[in-house]
């Protein structure tokens, strides 16, 4: 996307240039590696992005599916196409992605009511659940910047709230592949590999609580991962220039990493505030208050996806 039809690019400056923002970035971190110390099967559902992306494509075909249209919910065509259109990943990984899905109880799968052809990944409870505390996470390094409104504990207290912010957002992200972490093409890449996003994690939480960073060793321990396969994400954090190894293959700084890591948030976080929450103008410095997103009407457009 041309930097001038950006729509995110000024809103995710003023994040990143606010006072909470480093606060915001080391909540996000500590809940990323908290939500991904659970059960191996877990870690190895969520150890890549293009895997994140999938269970997100999943909710938002969920959450936005036509009530009326037994059909309209998330189909493997849909997600497919999805996963092409934002190259997150091919058909292979996909069916990986959802076999492991399924394998963990967090997908329902059935053929279509009105074609029987089609075959529907119903989100199970478990997987809901998991989402809205993934959320929980996520808009609470938003509560970091934006005070007062408790956007964290919206997510379990209003059941439409995560519903409207995952198709209120989700629809520009998709149909004007608005980039995110693809903005970013290193991080990208970073976060393509098994275990990118947990390392990542874990130094950015290292170097703001200035603490030690941990070794590959370590963190293989903690996220059910081999010593050798996180050895290789640090290599790939090396060549990227996003840490600097000393002797004996400890990381001696991550200033780079944390600086791309905090745009990524920013970013992140902008898409929200901009397209579910009405925050732009606050944020911007227009306004003086967040509004109550829990009182925005709830999101009717069912997209064709």
């Amino acid at each position: 996307m041309d930097v001038a039809d950006d729509p995110l690019k000024d809103l995710a400056a003023a994040i990143a240039a606010h006072p909470g923002c480093d606060r915001a970035v080391l909540h996000y971190a500590q809940s990323l590696l908290a939500w991904r110390q659970g059960p191996r099967l877990l870690n190895k559902l969520v150890s890549s992005h293009a895997r994140t992306q999938i269970i997100s494509y999943i909710m938002y075909l969920h959450y936005s599916a036509d009530p009326a249209d037994p059909d309209s919910g998330p189909t493997y065509l849909k997600l497919l196409t999805l996963t092409e259109r934002r190259k997150d990943c091919g058909p292979r990984a996909l069916k990986t992605a959802l076999a492991l899905l399924r394998l963990a109880g967090f997908v329902h799968v059935s053929p279509g009511t009105n074609d029987r052809r089609l075959r529907i990944y119903s989100p199970t409870e478990k997987m809901q659940e998991y989402f809205r505390q993934w959320y929980t996470r996520t808009l609470g390094a938003l509560d970091c910047i934006v005070e007062g409104q408790d956007y964290a504990a919206r997510v379990l207290r209003d059941r439409y709230f995560l519903a409207d912010l995952v198709v209120a957002s989700g629809q520009p992200y998709i149909e004007r592949r608005i980039p995110v972490v693809s903005d970013f093409p290193d991080l990208f890449e970073l976060f393509a590999i098994e275990g990118g996003f947990p390392m990542t994690a874990a130094l950015i939480v290292a170097r703001l609580r200035d603490e030690p960073y941990p070794s590959p060793t370590s963190l293989a321990g903690q996220f059910g991962a081999s010593a050798s396969q996180m050895r290789n994400v640090l290599r790939k954090l090396s060549e990227l220039g996003f840490v600097t190894v000393g002797e004996g293959g400890k990381v001696e700084d991550c200033t780079p990493l944390l600086k791309a890591f905090k745009a990524f948030i920013a970013r992140e976080l902008a898409l929200y505030a901009k397209y579910a929450l009405g925050l732009e103008q606050v944020l911007l410095g227009a306004g003086h208050g967040g509004g109550d997103a829990g009182e925005r009407p709830r999101v009717a457009a069912r997209q064709s996806i």
